[in-house]
C-alpha cells in the first residue's frame, strides 16, 4: 500500500505542470469551443426553422424587401 501511495505521489507530481498547462491554456480554448458550438447549434436551429416554414429558400432567394432609390 505505501508503494502504491508513493508511486501515486510521483505520478501527481510529474503531471503537475502538464496539468497547470492544460488549465492555462486548455480551458480557455474549451470553453471558446463549446460557446462557439453552442452558437452554431442556434444557427442551425434557425436555418431549419426557416426552411421548415418555406422550403422554396432553398431554392430560390427570398425577394428583398428594401427601398429601391431611383437614379
Amino acid at each position: 500500500m505505501a508503494r502504491a501511495s508513493q508511486q501515486l505521489d510521483e505520478l501527481i507530481a510529474e503531471s503537475r505542470a502538464d496539468v497547470r498547462a492544460f488549465a492555462r491554456d486548455g480551458l480557455p480554448q474549451i470553453e471558446s469551443l463549446v460557446r462557439d458550438s453552442r452558437a452554431a447549434a442556434r444557427e442551425f436551429q434557425q436555418l431549419s426553422r426557416s426552411l421548415r416554414e418555406d422550403p422554396s429558400r432553398l431554392i430560390y432567394q427570398p425577394a428583398l424587401s428594401g427601398v429601391e432609390i431611383p437614379r
